[in-house]
């Protein structure tokens, strides 16, 4: 006896839906090695480019982190809704559930 699956109705994951997933992975990952690794005594280039305009980069770094932490929040919930969801049997996540364990993930790996 073999059981059929039954698709389900909900968006799948899709070529434009990996694209988007690498891009945001490509960003993060630059953004650690060459913006925020330290490149000549212990200063990054970040120290460099705003050297004296502390105001403008605590500003840009807090809307930097936020955007990141928005992206992130939305694909994990995209992950979760187009995958996760159909491979486990489990309920779908809205957006502040997505929020929340992106946050966790973070606390947990000391990011």
């Amino acid at each position: 006896m073999s059981e059929e699956r039954v698709p389900s109705s909900g968006p799948r994951i899709s070529a434009a839906f990996n694209a988007l997933l690498v891009g945001y992975m490509v960003v993060k990952f630059t953004l650690a090695l060459f913006v925020f690794r330290p490149v000549r005594d212990a200063a990054t280039y970040w120290d460099y480019l705003f050297a004296g305009h502390d105001a403008l980069s605590i500003s840009l770094l807090l809307v930097l982190g936020g955007a990141l932490l928005v992206a992130a929040a939305f694909l994990v919930r995209e992950v979760w809704n187009r995958m996760i969801a159909d491979v486990f049997r489990v309920r779908g996540i809205v957006f502040q559930e997505s929020l929340a364990l992106v946050l966790l993930a973070a606390t947990l790996v000391g990011a």
